[in-house]
């Protein structure tokens, strides 16, 4: 086991030590604001502790508040690009289970065990208000949809159904986001079926 040491933060973000200094941190929200490796950073996180004054700490909150905001944008972003692509009603599923699974994500992030209660209240209400405000804005966009094909990707897949969802376990690294199951039409007109689409 190696501590955080003095190269580049992505290769800092690698490491598996625990967190222990504002500097560690900082390097480590860069690392996360980026993405591509959240798995080993929420588990390095989950092990460490806010061992910090609480001045340090307030800034803290901010920088996780940003770092929140950061990623949270990148969902919408990527949300937007899969609708503009839409050519079915099970595309529109997909876009919006992908948007679904990476709430689940930053869930996770907000409900680390090692934020004081009041950051993991502010985080998840943070991401609650995101969702919400999602959900309206596709609610909308499927009015105007003469296809129909969103209307009916939303009515049976809301995005906002991921309040429900608690975080996955960090440990199960190869296994889909509770809550990311899709239900569409069986072909033929049959009932509903249940399929992955992430």
């Amino acid at each position: 086991m190696r501590w955080f040491g003095r190269r580049s933060a992505g290769e800092d973000a690698g490491e598996e030590g625990r967190l222990v200094t504002y500097a560690e941190w900082s390097i480590w929200f860069e690392a996360f604001a980026k993405g591509g490796d959240d798995d080993r950073l929420l588990a390095q996180a989950s092990m460490s502790e806010l061992t910090v004054s609480s001045a340090t700490i307030d800034v803290l909150g901010r920088r996780a508040t940003e770092t929140l905001d950061q990623r949270l944008a990148g969902v919408g972003a990527m949300l937007q690009a899969g609708l503009r692509r839409i050519a079915c009603e099970q595309d529109a599923v997909r876009a919006i289970l992908n948007a679904r699974g990476a709430f689940v994500l930053l869930r996770r992030y907000a409900e680390l065990s090692c934020w004081p209660v009041s950051m993991r209240n502010g985080l998840s209400e943070l991401i609650d208000q995101h969702v919400t405000e999602r959900q309206k804005n596709l609610v909308r966009n499927a009015a105007e949809d003469r296809t129909g094909r969103l209307a009916a990707a939303i009515r049976n897949n809301p995005l906002d159904r991921v309040g429900l969802v608690p975080p996955r376990p960090i440990s199960r690294t190869n296994v889909a986001p509770v809550g990311t199951e899709a239900t569409v039409k069986a072909h033929g007109g049959g009932s509903p079926r249940r399929r992955i689409l992430i």
